[in-house]
């Protein structure tokens, strides 16, 4: 995430705090699965999520009926990006009653909680990204395709995980923001957790 900071009338970029501990980062993804839906701001009824390498998978239907898949992992390189579109591949050609039996609750949940989920949205809305990928690092590679893929229906972020020390004990800072090829795009949301005390 991109802070600036005023120096003499200048913007200058700057940090805030320091790269967090992989403890903190273990702790930060577990709470964007948590509060995914929030975090992406993205109309989604969750189905399943399942462990991955590097992380978790979530399947889920956006309003229009579409298969999303969003996956909240450590790290994202060229081949966990393979088996990210892989993945999607095989959700998105899953029949809506085995989609329906997995759910928790099964067929009856499913079919109650898609009526009330579709009648609280909007009539028109239009399909959005059927991938959703949100990671703490990525690589050169899959960064340079961010555009290229973003018009393939995938959406990328990065989450980047701070401790900031303050008089008052730490405080963890999760800022997320969509990736570009050319760059990070602003506006994402930025998290604020106060570190457990030990």
């Amino acid at each position: 995430m991109t802070f600036l900071q005023l120096t003499q009338g200048r913007l200058e970029a700057t940090s805030i705090g320091h790269q967090a501990d992989e403890e903190a980062h273990v702790a930060a993804l577990a709470a964007v699965r948590r509060q995914l839906i929030d975090v992406l701001e993205l109309p989604l009824l969750p189905l399943e999520w399942t462990p991955i390498d590097h992380g978790h998978a979530l399947t889920a239907l956006d309003p229009t009926g579409q298969v999303v898949t969003v996956e909240v992992l450590r790290e994202l390189g060229p081949a966990g990006l393979l088996a990210a579109l892989a993945r999607q591949h095989q959700a998105g050609g899953t029949a809506r009653a085995e989609l329906a039996a997995r759910y928790p609750g099964g067929a009856a949940a499913f079919s109650q909680d898609w009526n009330e989920f579709r009648e609280a949205l909007p009539v028109h809305l239009e399909a959005g990204p059927s991938l959703v990928l949100l990671t703490c690092a990525v690589s050169p590679e899959v960064h340079a395709s961010a555009s290229l893929l973003r018009g393939s229906g995938v959406e990328m972020s990065l989450i980047d995980v701070r401790k900031l020390e303050e008089a008052s004990g730490t405080r963890l800072l999760v800022g997320i923001e969509r990736v570009r090829s050319d760059g990070v795009t602003g506006g994402g949301p930025l998290l604020v957790a106060r570190a457990p005390r030990r």
